[in-house]
């Protein structure tokens, strides 16, 4: 009897640990509107939201280049209490959907809210999201799109990064702005996305595009492009690099995700890189997949590059297994 007790009060620890073991679900579609909670839903729980970031401006042919698109904000908060079984109502947001992402609660409030990017316009940049704008517990703002010279056969803007999606309340912070083409044929690096060691874009320096922004970790910056080099992407959260103004290297790369802070497969993102024009190239700016902002297009004496796109929105539920009934185990039955 006593073995038999023994073992019930192993299995009992084990079951225990299971139940105490988190599940991650990350809502994508923008189509979806209601979310059902799980049976076994239960706290402590964090629910996590970027907002979509917005589209940079397309270049206007012999006259200017397009500014960048801004970044989604971030906004987490911590152990709502949800009915396990009950539909509640969400929010999504395309890229440049220029809409808030929301939760509400069974009572229909709404306890989660992120801001969205703002576009770009001509050559100005876009506004990102702001914490102010946010409902819930910690927030971070989105990076702002930069602004590029108004002035003909020059290179667009970079976008802003999105604001930081981590583990729980750890490891967020702001997206970075995008960088400018200063007057330059190249267009400006993206900016990169959730605080801590990331950074702006960079301008580009002549013809050449600017590299865009580390991500989180300080590493995951995309380069610009140059003759016969197109600007790359950016990786772990870092902004896409501006385009050259070489033809077929005129193209702005686009933003990059950090998907290490969370579940291997979503996180925030860099703003993509500003399209680049002089004489003869000329190319669109680069996008981004979660909350960065896209770059502007450069323009040429005939063309103007195309707007790149924002990142649509993103929410992020983490939450403790709960037992479904049940009790002890101990198969004695006196």
């Amino acid at each position: 009897m006593i073995g038999r007790l023994i073992t019930g009060v192993a299995l009992a620890a084990l079951a225990s640990s299971a139940w105490a073991a988190t599940t991650t679900v990350a809502i994508t579609s923008t189509e979806q509107t209601t979310w059902v909670v799980p049976l076994n839903y239960g706290t402590p729980a964090t629910l996590q939201a970027i907002g979509c970031g917005a589209n940079g401006a397309a270049g206007l042919a012999a006259t200017r280049g397009g500014g960048g698109g801004g970044g989604g904000a971030y906004e987490s908060v911590a152990g709502p209490a949800l009915t396990p079984g009950s539909t509640v109502n969400i929010q999504m947001c395309a890229g440049n959907g220029q809409q808030a992402t929301w939760v509400k609660d069974n009572s229909g409030t709404i306890f989660l809210s992120a801001d969205y990017g703002r576009p770009a316009s001509g050559s100005s940049g876009g506004a990102g999201g702001l914490v102010a704008n946010n409902v819930g517990d910690k927030g971070s703002a989105g990076g702002a799109g930069s602004g590029t010279s108004a002035a003909s056969l020059r290179g667009g803007g970079g976008g802003g990064g999105s604001g930081g999606l981590g583990n729980g309340n750890a490891n967020s912070g702001p997206g970075r702005g995008g960088a400018s083409s200063s007057g330059q044929a190249g267009g400006g690096g993206g900016g990169g996305s959730n605080g801590q060691s990331s950074t702006a874009g960079t301008a580009a320096p002549s013809s050449t595009g600017g590299a865009g922004g580390q991500g989180t970790s300080g590493a995951g910056s995309g380069a610009g492009g140059s003759s016969g080099v197109p600007a790359s992407n950016g990786t772990i959260g870092g902004g896409g690099g501006g385009g050259g103004a070489f033809v077929g290297d005129a193209t702005g790369g686009n933003g990059g995700c950090d998907t290490t802070l969370l579940d291997g497969s979503h996180g925030s993102c860099g703003g993509g890189g500003g399209g680049a024009g002089n004489a003869t190239a000329v190319g669109g700016g680069g996008s981004s997949a979660f909350g960065g902002g896209g770059g502007g297009g450069g323009d040429n004496a005939t063309t103007g590059g195309a707007a790149g796109t924002g990142g649509q929105s993103i929410i992020v539920i983490q939450y403790t297994v709960t037992p479904r009934g049940g009790g002890a185990l101990n198969d004695d039955p006196g």
